[in-house]
């Protein structure tokens, strides 16, 4: 089996691979299957799943896909029609967090691949075999860039954590490439929450499931204060706690549409965000959140939410407030 030498001959394989028209198939495939389980979790828009799962099923026709909906039951049975797609009603807002743990209980392959609802599998640069790649240096958690995010926030959404004068800071750290390795990864201590992870990692860290929405700084602090990973004899860096890497040669189409925003955040998320990062806060007593040079949310404001949490801020903000606007 052909394996790549170099970030530019995976990608020129990858490339022809993808061409529908060419006679070829991706060589790796077959082995993704024993591999790799997709988990993705929605509130209500199994046709946002049915179309992230016909795009995955464009390239991994093989490789299982846990789904789930806490959301108002319904009888839409978009998901039917695929094989190795498992699908779960879970109980009226039981949370993300929740659902995710759920949905890890049931996988049964050494990684996990978590992306949101609203994600599509991009048949040039959703490339999960180069992601195992990179996990196989040592790395637990490798994160993928989503290009419609960076454009919106004027940055990419991976960097390093720390604590400061009481405070939870995100930013990003001075570029360091990983030594004698490809595609532009890089070490950092949080990656967007589309990323590619070890199940027995992912097993010891969870999600809280306290945490319905919220959740994703906890995570990473929790998962850098672990200190589960031993380190790997062909890695040149040690990293405290669990090792992220974020790959710029890996990406993942956001194709969130604003009907679908107005709609499910209005009903679910919008007001919320802000109340669950303020429990995140609370639990490591820390006062607030910045991140990327702004500060997010402090821990013991009242906020008025009015009509709109866009008030507050830039795009950067409308991520972690949940604006449906």
């Amino acid at each position: 089996m052909f394996v790549p030498n170099s970030c530019e001959d995976a990608i020129i394989v990858f490339r022809l691979t993808a061409q529908e028209n060419s006679g070829i198939r991706r060589i790796t495939i077959k082995d993704r299957r024993s591999k790799i389980t997709i988990l993705s979790k929605t509130f209500g828009r199994r046709g946002n799943l049915a179309r992230l799962v016909a795009s995955i099923r464009g390239m991994y026709p093989r490789i299982p896909v846990l789904l789930a909906d806490d959301g108002i039951p319904s009888n839409v049975t978009l998901l039917s029609n695929w094989d190795l797609v498992s699908f779960y009603q879970l109980p009226f807002d039981v949370g993300l967090s929740a659902a995710r743990n759920f949905l890890l209980q049931h996988v049964k392959t050494p990684f996990v691949f978590v992306c949101d609802d609203d994600f599509l599998f991009d048949p040039i640069g959703t490339d999960l075999s180069l992601m195992l790649d990179v996990q196989r240096s040592g790395f637990d958690i490798v994160g993928v860039r989503s290009p419609v995010d960076e454009d919106l926030w004027g940055f990419a959404f991976a960097g390093n954590i720390t604590v400061e004068n009481g405070s939870l800071v995100i930013g990003s750290r001075a570029e360091r490439r990983i030594a004698n390795f490809l595609c532009g990864c890089k070490p950092v201590d949080i990656v967007q929450n589309i990323f590619l992870a070890r199940s027995d990692i992912l097993r010891k860290i969870r999600w809280d499931d306290v945490l319905k929405l919220g959740e994703h700084e906890d995570f990473f602090l929790r998962a850098k204060r672990a200190g589960t990973h031993l380190p790997s004899p062909n890695c040149h860096l040690t990293l405290a706690g669990v090792r992220v890497a974020s790959c710029s040669s890996v990406w993942i189409t956001h194709a969130k549409t604003k009907v679908e925003a107005v709609e499910a955040m209005k009903q679910h998320n919008r007001r919320r965000a802000i109340t669950f990062m303020k429990i995140a806060l609370r639990k490591h007593r820390l006062t607030r959140l910045i991140s990327f040079g702004e500060e997010v949310v402090r821990r013991d404001d009242e906020y008025n939410f009015g009509s709109s949490l866009c008030a507050f801020g830039s795009p950067r903000f409308f991520f972690y407030a949940a604006c449906p606007y």
